[in-house]
């Protein structure tokens, strides 16, 4: 299993057409706290729409 890729900065996001994982994402938020209504996937670090709007939580 490879290990997350926790290293990558949040500025040099990999691109989002190239991630092909859906299992570990944390969600971006503003310097504010407030979510942007994307995740960041911790393998790769693709930045990707949130599969789950706030509104559906």
């Amino acid at each position: 299993m490879n290990s997350p890729r926790l290293d990558l900065p949040p500025e040099t996001p990999a691109p989002a057409s190239r991630c092909l994982h859906s299992r570990l994402v944390d969600r971006v938020l503003t310097d504010t706290g407030e979510e942007t209504g994307t995740v960041r996937c911790l393998e790769c670090g693709a930045i990707i729409p949130d599969p789950i709007p706030a509104s559906a939580r």
